[in-house]
């Protein structure tokens, strides 16, 4: 499969992922690390595919956060329990 294609899937299921509270991190990274570095191995190589990776993964976290706070807590500004 095309490495954007599958960048973008796995970033749409990371933002998923990411707006669930219950669900940690860790799984929304291996998930990137295990098959991002499969399909990138073969356009860059290993190494850069794991740089490549990491790169997506901080991108994806810094999203879900800037999402998280412009949804959730930009609508909930005015409200202090």
């Amino acid at each position: 499969m095309n490495l954007v294609a599958v960048t973008g899937i796995v970033i749409f299921v990371g933002m998923i992922l990411f707006m669930l509270p219950p669900i940690p991190g860790l799984p929304i990274y291996l998930k990137g690390g295990i098959v991002l570095v499969s399909v990138g191995r073969d356009a860059f190589g290993l190494w850069r595919s794991i740089i490549y990776t990491c790169i997506i993964s901080l991108l994806l976290k810094l999203l879900a956060c800037a999402v998280q706070q412009k949804l959730i807590g930009e609508n909930l500004r005015g409200s202090v329990a």
